[in-house]
């Protein structure tokens, strides 16, 4: 987001929709969605330890170059 007021309006609207969503949700389907945004949280955290540890990998072979 840059900060101006239209990015501003567009993403409090995008929280909105994303409120008035999960209102509309039965308690399983919250229940599916929390599940599945803890698998995504999991795999991104792990993507970011592949790529720390890759960055890592490549440093010590320059250093030893």
């Amino acid at each position: 987001m840059s900060g101006d007021g239209w990015d501003r309006a567009t993403f409090a609207g995008t929280e909105q929709a994303q409120a008035r969503l999960v209102a509309s949700l039965t308690p399983d389907e919250r229940l599916d969605l929390l599940e599945q945004l803890i698998e995504i949280a999991e795999a991104s955290r792990a993507l970011g330890r592949a790529r720390a540890d890759k960055r890592l990998t490549i440093d010590a072979l320059w250093a030893s170059a």
